[in-house]
């Protein structure tokens, strides 16, 4: 009975094969790895085999092949057929032998053009998948590696000084997906830029226990054309994702520390880094769309609540990430950030939903120490409360004269107004400072729950509030769905109060029901 194994034929004797391993260590790689050179121009191909022979395994060369050529470029070699013609051989060892073959070789490599093709005797031709066969010899095991290194000796997976390296081979999408699992000692991983899984329509996925980064294909795509297309098939990707060390989190902190606000690492922070290496040449995006996914493990004793991702960097910045969509790479981790003020004290009603809106960075006080709980809220700090509940961003200018360019407000106005939840109040103003009512409110957070949620809210039924008559038309709709929803609700004896006007601390209670 024959096994599929990885097995090559050659006319040399076992003693001959034996002397040529010993004279050609330099070329000793780890198990089951091949490296041909191929001769264009009369399709010769030549090169060294070591070959590993396992008890029932069934292995083919396909997945540890590199082909280089004259000028020293690598391909990735996915299929490779030595025909046997029908003659076999039982190997009691490992096998090392010198090739030189000019015919009956099937090969297919990614070309300078990222095409896929197929060389036979040095002609294009079809995909061809074949197996050497060989008889299975009882078993064996694998010989040390003895040097070679480099890039041809890591067809297979392999991790070195937690350098992860892959094939394109090993590379394969499933439903979309493309999956590297990572050991806990991993962190950095390369594979070939020209990998045939880069595509827009895959996301590729780095996991292990406690660490999900969710990388989407079209920016690999993107980071392809940072360089010269003819570059490709020598170039690789390099995700990176170093831990920093306690030293270092703890410079962070420092800067981050003082008497009204506590930070602290809830587990590993990661300094993330992610390239296209040709050569000594490094190139990078400045910005992620669409964005990176990043999940990581909390691994300390911390208030679930307080507790988030953030970005983090030598300047003591501290940046809240919504949902994980990280749009640039630097330092990023899971800390705990405990903020009070001086005005909010302890078993205050609100003193909960503050503090965890201001982990998140949605709701910020008046100044460092204080949060001014029972001030009137303006129509510019509740239509900024809402913006970074939802995480909105937008270049767009909004066309109202009254807000000032530059103003701590401006980007929260422009955001709400791209984004359909805020329209003005007529002759092109926006009334920034303006204290907002609550059925200005109940319209704001109708628009704002429809734009999270993707569906269109209807009211339901009329107005039931003793005061509904006094509701505006342009609001009665929005108001019977906010309070609908439970997201506006009356002030007690079934009235609404519409033209009322609302607290800090209370806008930061209905803000915090949109919180992604």
């Amino acid at each position: 009975m024959f096994k599929k194994v990885s097995l090559k034929k050659f006319s040399l004797s076992m003693a001959l094969v034996m002397m040529i391993s010993l004279a050609l260590p330099v070329l000793a790689f780890a198990a089951d790895k091949v490296l041909l050179y191929l001769d264009k121009s009369t399709g010769t191909v030549t090169g060294s085999v070591y070959y590993d022979v396992y008890n029932g395994d069934n292995m083919s060369v396909t997945e540890n092949v590199y082909l280089v050529d004259s000028e020293g470029n690598r391909y990735s070699v996915d299929n490779l057929v030595i025909e046997g013609k029908g003659e076999y051989y039982t190997v009691s060892g490992n096998v090392y032998s010198d090739i030189t073959v000019t015919k009956d070789v099937y090969f297919t490599f990614n070309d300078a053009d990222g095409v896929n093709n197929v060389y036979h005797n040095g002609n294009v031709s079809g995909s061809v998948y074949e197996f050497v066969y060989g008889e299975d010899n009882g078993g064996s095991t694998p010989p040390p590696s003895s040097g070679g290194g480099g890039w041809y000796g890591g067809g297979g997976s392999t991790s070195q000084d937690g350098v992860k390296e892959l094939s394109n081979s090993q590379l394969k999408a499933a439903d979309g997906v493309v999956t590297i699992t990572l050991s806990a000692d991993d962190k950095q991983v390369l594979f070939p830029a020209n990998a045939n899984a880069i595509s827009a329509d895959n996301v590729f996925v780095f996991e292990r226990e406690g660490f999900k980064v969710e990388i989407p294909g079209a920016l690999l795509v993107q980071l392809q054309k940072q360089i010269d297309s003819s570059d490709l098939n020598k170039a690789k990707i390099s995700f990176s994702f170093d831990k920093l060390t306690e030293e270092k989190i703890a410079e962070i902190l420092k800067g981050l520390n003082n008497s009204s606000t506590a930070v602290t690492a809830a587990g590993e922070v990661y300094d993330f880094d992610l390239a296209i290496v040709n050569g000594s040449e490094e190139k990078r995006l400045s910005s992620f769309d669409p964005s990176i996914k990043v999940d990581l493990a909390v691994t300390e004793e911390v208030d679930a609540d307080l507790t988030n991702l953030y970005y983090v960097d030598d300047a003591s910045v501290i940046e809240y990430v919504y949902g994980g969509d990280v749009d640039h790479f630097s330092y990023y981790g899971n800390f705990e950030y405990d903020k009070t003020f001086s005005d909010v004290p302890a078993g205050n009603w609100a003193e909960d939903v503050i503090k965890q809106l201001a982990a998140k960075q949605v709701a910020y006080g008046i100044s460092e120490t204080e949060f001014a709980p029972t001030r009137q809220v303006t129509r510019a700090e509740f239509t900024a409360f809402l913006v970074r509940a939802m995480g909105l961003e937008s270049d767009q200018a909004a066309p109202f004269s009254d807000v000032v360019k530059g103003s701590w407000y401006e980007e929260a106005v422009n955001a709400a107004y791209a984004s359909g939840i805020v329209s003005g109040v007529g002759n092109n103003k926006f009334a920034p400072n303006a204290k907002i009512t609550r059925q200005e409110m109940a319209v704001m957070l109708i628009k704002a729950y429809e734009l999270k949620t993707g569906e269109s809210v209807a009211a339901e039924g009329s107005l039931n509030f003793v005061d509904a008559t006094q509701v505006a038309d342009w609001a009665k709709d929005y108001v019977s769905a906010a309070s609908s929803l439970g997201l506006l609700v009356g002030q007690g004896n079934n009235v609404f109060n519409p033209t009322a006007y609302t607290t800090r601390a209370e806008s930061t209670q209905v803000a915090s029901l949109l919180v992604r």
